[in-house]
């Protein structure tokens, strides 16, 4: 099951929330109760972005495609 990021337009509260497929849009807040939420876009997991917002580079003995890119070039691998 995906995990979604809900904020809570009643009492402003953030959260995240397992969903199935058959559950429907409407989440309630775990603070405040109230259904009225919408759900947020979040970044896609295992991504990071360096500290000036530029794609992540091979240079880091991590990537597995370190010794093929040529380190310091943008790494192919994140997406």
């Amino acid at each position: 099951m995906p995990i979604f990021e809900y904020r809570c337009n009643g009492c402003g509260n953030q959260f995240e929330e397992l969903i199935s497929r058959e559950k429907s849009d409407s989440v309630a807040c775990p603070k405040c109760t109230s259904g009225d939420t919408e759900k947020l876009v979040s970044a896609p997991g295992g991504i990071t972005m360096s500290q000036s917002g530029s794609v992540p580079s091979c240079v880091s003995s991590g990537c597995p495609g370190a010794g093929s890119c040529g380190g310091g070039q943008a790494c192919s691998l994140g997406g």
